[in-house]
């Protein structure tokens, strides 16, 4: 299984992507804006960690994101601009 965290290089998603690490067996795939940031990220947390470069006001980038996870987690924000974009997305890419 893919789990995908949007917003993994940050703090609570880097808390996320070790915590899931940790307890499971799966794969990560981070998304975000920066790829430096994206790539260190996947350098600290090792080889079940890719990175895919994604802009959540991006349809495109969101959808191809999604298509890459079964399974989404949303640790981007601010949560007042995103709204439901990444469940919406999510559920499309289903």
């Amino acid at each position: 299984m893919n789990i995908g965290i949007l917003g993994g290089s940050g703090q609570v998603g880097q808390h996320a992507v070790a915590h899931l690490l940790a307890c499971t067996d799966h794969s990560i795939v981070i998304g975000g804006r920066n790829q430096a940031v994206l790539d260190r990220v996947r350098d600290t947390f090792g080889e079940r960690v890719r990175v895919l470069k994604t802009d959540i006001f991006d349809p495109e980038a969101l959808g191809a994101f999604c298509r890459a996870s079964d399974l989404v987690i949303n640790a981007a924000g601010p949560s007042a601009l995103i709204f439901d974009r990444v469940a919406q997305e999510a559920l499309e890419a289903s």
